[in-house]
């Protein structure tokens, strides 16, 4: 039996539900592609055709963007030895490739083609950049600094 308008509700609370059960994982392989993607010049035009996916006017889609771009920006400004952060680095290159991976892998935790199917990617990038705030901050007065 197809879903009418009226279902739309219970959809939409079982989708509430299964966010807030969601468990947002990425593989090894996840983590290899990013790093060959980095090594070979493509992960700004990867993460750039993921973005061009989001709904336009979302204000999450803005945040998104910023914080995405802003997480390819401080990978490739350490990788080339421009940036050279805090020791804080060492723990966080991890769950910056974690964020990476997630938000470019197409099977996550919610399909991405769904209604709200980018807001677990979101989550994801917000969660790092929590964690990072003081790395974030060092680099954002870094590149205030330096800028191009």
């Amino acid at each position: 039996m197809p879903l009418g308008p009226e279902s739309n509700g219970l959809v939409t609370a079982l989708f509430s539900l299964l966010r807030g059960a969601e468990v947002r994982r990425v593989s090894d392989r996840d983590l290899m592609v990013v790093d060959a993607m980095h090594d070979n010049g493509w992960l700004r035009s990867e993460v750039e055709a993921r973005l061009a996916l989001l709904p336009a006017g979302d204000p999450r889609a803005a945040e998104f963007s910023r914080l995405a771009r802003d997480c390819v920006d401080l990978f490739a400004a350490v990788d080339s030895g421009r940036f050279h952060p805090s020791p804080e680095w060492r723990r966080l290159e991890g769950p910056l490739y974690k964020a990476l991976a997630y938000f470019l892998r197409g099977a996550d935790a919610i399909p991405d083609d769904q209604p709200g199917g980018l807001n677990d990617d979101l989550r994801e990038f917000r969660e790092f950049s929590e964690d990072a705030a003081g790395l974030l901050v060092e680099f954002e007065m870094w590149r205030a600094r330096n800028p191009g």
